[in-house]
């Protein structure tokens, strides 16, 4: 990790509860620990996420905060190698049906540029690829 790096993990690591939206903790802390590749840090606040984000019986009350997390967890898995569990990850995300499609496709960036990196010849990644590209360009507005 680079300096960036380190001091975002300083920073992150001083945070508290009080110091942002209590409701977005975990959110954004997921997001920081994504961003400066603390894998198992992002993978544990992505899975607080999707979990703190549903109500007991299922249902998806924060749709977009899971959305992100999907991302989140794609990222680790394509980092750590494991494609397939990237790829359903990101499907997740931008299949859902209720989405801030500006906020997730910058969350996405991330994911697409890892999967051109490092498996680019993949047909898994590039069919992906097409999908992400597809809604990019198709967005309705109201999304």
């Amino acid at each position: 990790m680079g300096q960036f790096s380190v001091d975002t993990l300083e920073i992150v690591s001083r945070l508290r509860a009080s110091d942002v939206d209590p409701a977005k903790f975990d959110f954004y802390t997921m997001d920081c620990y994504r961003s400066v590749g603390a894998n198992k840090f992002a993978r544990t606040y992505a899975t607080e996420v999707i979990r703190a984000s549903a109500d007991a019986s299922g249902v998806e009350r924060k749709p977009m905060r899971i959305a992100e997390a999907h991302i989140t967890l794609a990222v680790i898995d394509a980092r750590e190698g494991d494609l397939g569990a990237a790829v359903r990850h990101g499907e997740t995300a931008i299949s859902a049906e209720r989405k801030s499609l500006p906020s997730l496709l910058f969350a996405e960036k991330e994911f697409s540029s890892l999967l051109t990196k490092k498996y680019n010849r993949e047909p898994l990644a590039r069919s992906y690829l097409e999908a992400v590209r597809s809604i990019a360009t198709t967005r309705p507005a109201n999304t």
